[in-house]
């Protein structure tokens, strides 16, 4: 993972897609570092104007990342955040729109759970 995280952050992209699929191929699907390497995939597809094709790769980690992490927890409100980054690109800005509110009122919610972030530092 982090080899694949140092190659995006280096720009290169198609290097990146690939280690990142080398750990979801390599691993069992329930486990964590599959869920990451999965949206670590979606970034360099999109980097690249992939964009229908990074937005299936987000599609493929949103069950994951409900199941790993549980659909209210920042990693999986991330995921939805990028997603819906690559439904903007796309064009279908009703989705685009109805899913940035899902993922407010979301984060909203879990801030209410654990208190706020100024009350939290």
């Amino acid at each position: 993972m982090s080899r694949a995280r140092a190659l995006y952050q280096s720009g290169r992209y198609a290097e990146a897609e690939a280690e990142a699929s080398a750990v979801v191929r390599s691993r069992p699907r329930d486990d964590m570092d599959v869920s990451l390497a999965l949206t670590l995939a979606a970034l360099p597809i999109s980097a690249q104007g992939r964009h229908t094709e990074a937005l299936a790769a987000d599609d493929e980690a949103l069950p994951v990342f409900d199941r790993v992490f549980g659909a209210d927890h920042w990693e999986t409100l991330k995921l939805r955040s990028d997603r819906t980054q690559q439904l903007a690109a796309l064009g279908p800005h009703a989705e685009c729109e109805a899913e940035s509110a899902a993922v407010v009122l979301l984060a909203a919610r879990a801030d209410q759970v654990t208190g706020s972030r100024s009350q939290r530092s």
